[in-house]
């Protein structure tokens, strides 16, 4: 029990309430003409917080997700609805002042042994967010199993050429696949285009098309940087002008993916991701030796890990091409 101290004529007690956003830790206080009373307030205040803030895991979370729902996109609360569902079963049913940091960690740890070190991450990512909001006491750090670094593998122009050969009866996917690997662009920023986003020689990127739970939506690109407007050749203009409807792409991200693996089968080419053609594009600026700031605002990154990652494989690829080119210039200073 908090302990009352004397002040002046009366009685105060300061009972911790929450900590906010910064860190700060907020206190309730209760003031009494006597010791006993104040401190008689300030246990009837705890007992009550307490059973008010009794919740589930499960109810935590839930909670959290419902007010979090004005503020976050569709793709995000997607996510956090399918980790409450299918995710951290084992502590779900678990009062929130009853997580002790073994189980969470337990709970953590069994989540490793299932899916992969991003996927346990994003799930810890919430339960953090979910306990700091209604378990604020409830302070352990947990160990999350190393990332694993993948290996990026990208097209080479050749093998574009070939895809943008491959599909010259089909010009939606052709335009899907310039418009990819020239922006760079990712899959749904391609399928949320219209002829309205189309001003001369460029094309605005300021929308994307994702799932979710209601089915294909349109929302705001996945970075505020993805809002950028790119200049293409005029034969990718053309192309876009010459489509049908207002929509350059009238099918859905998915729909299109599949026809794109298709063609890759029949083209004889390996079995490329779609955002593959989006690394080509950086790996072609790069190649280039154009700056990283403006492959960035081109590509609309927010952040230097991925393009450092394809400049590493990059720079493997043409590397013979680059000391060969050194070379020569070193020769002409004989």
């Amino acid at each position: 029990m908090a302990t009352a101290k004397k002040r002046g004529k009366s009685w105060r007690v300061k009972v911790y309430d929450y900590t906010d956003t910064n860190g700060a830790k907020h206190y309730k206080s209760f003031t009494a003409e006597t010791k006993r009373e104040a401190e008689m307030m300030a246990a009837e205040y705890k007992a009550g917080k307490r059973k008010a803030q009794k919740l589930t895991l499960r109810e935590a979370m839930q909670k959290y997700i419902k007010i979090k729902t004005p503020v976050l996109s569709p793709t995000t609360i997607d996510g956090y609805n399918n980790i409450s569902r299918n995710h951290l079963q084992s502590i779900m049913d678990v009062y929130t002042t009853e997580l002790t940091p073994a189980l969470l960690q337990g709970a953590i740890s069994a989540e490793a042994q299932k899916y992969s070190p991003k996927t346990v991450r994003n799930v810890n990512a919430l339960l953090s967010a979910v306990l700091e909001m209604y378990a604020p006491d409830s302070k352990a750090k947990l160990q999350l199993p190393q990332p694993k670094k993948k290996d990026i593998v990208i097209p080479d122009t050749n093998e574009i050429k070939t895809m943008i050969a491959a599909t010259e009866e089909d010009k939606e996917l052709q335009l899907a696949i310039m418009l990819a690997s020239m922006g760079p662009l990712r899959l749904s920023e391609v399928c949320a285009l219209t002829k309205e986003d189309i001003h001369g020689k460029t094309i605005k990127i300021s929308k994307a098309k994702v799932i979710t739970s209601d089915g294909w939506k349109i929302k705001q690109p996945k970075t505020v940087k993805g809002n950028r407007t790119i200049e293409y050749p005029s034969y990718v203009i053309e192309a876009a002008q010459s489509v049908e409807g207002n929509s350059l792409i009238s099918v859905s991200p998915h729909a299109i993916y599949k026809r794109y693996k298709h063609m890759l089968s029949r083209a004889g080419l390996p079995s490329y991701t779609f955002h593959a053609l989006r690394h080509y594009g950086a790996s072609l600026l790069m190649s280039q030796g154009f700056p990283i700031d403006y492959i960035m605002e081109r590509g609309g990154w927010e952040s230097r890990d991925v393009l450092e990652h394809i400049y590493t494989h990059t720079m493997d690829s043409v590397r013979t091409q680059l000391n060969d080119k050194l070379m020569k210039a070193l020769e002409d200073l004989k």
